[in-house]
């Protein structure tokens, strides 16, 4: 028998924000009678600190998952879906308050890459902002000849 218990999985794929995810949990006595469940994804079995769930309609040996496993395939691939079965997860996002916020982890180049970004942006604002300063005041000059020559 199946029994379906709401199980909330946060996942934090991005800095600002985590995704729940609606999960079911089957109850013991509908597993194979093997004894010993393992993970889909990380091939170990559950324990009480890490529970093994099913997020999805997959049977057999396919059908548990890691809670912590799941948050991170979830992470790392793009889809919002089992890809075996296809079941769509139901997931919530919330904003995560700035206080919770982390750090994105990036290489050296990843780094270098942002600033060098960051700096041409910076010049380019300061640029048009002159631009426009100069091209208002200008004008502005050429308002002001124009009333004082018409009188």
């Amino acid at each position: 028998m199946v029994s379906f218990l709401p199980i909330f999985i946060s996942v934090e794929p991005v800095l600002q924000y985590s995704l729940t995810v609606c999960c079911a949990r089957f109850s013991r006595a509908s597993t194979t009678p093997s004894n010993r469940d393992i993970c889909r994804i990380c091939h170990c079995e559950g324990d009480e600190e890490s529970p093994l769930i099913t997020p999805c309609h997959c049977t057999g040996s396919l059908h548990f998952v890691h809670q912590s496993c799941l948050q991170q395939w979830i992470k790392s691939s793009a889809t919002r879906c089992c890809e075996l079965c296809k079941y769509e997860f139901i997931m919530e996002t919330k904003v995560k308050p700035l206080r919770e916020w982390e750090m994105l982890q990036m290489t050296t180049s990843e780094r270098r890459k942002i600033m060098g970004s960051l700096t041409l942006n910076i010049i380019y604002i300061t640029c048009v902002v002159w631009s426009l300063y100069v091209l208002i005041d200008r004008t502005a000059e050429e308002i002001k000849q124009r009333h004082s020559a018409s009188m």
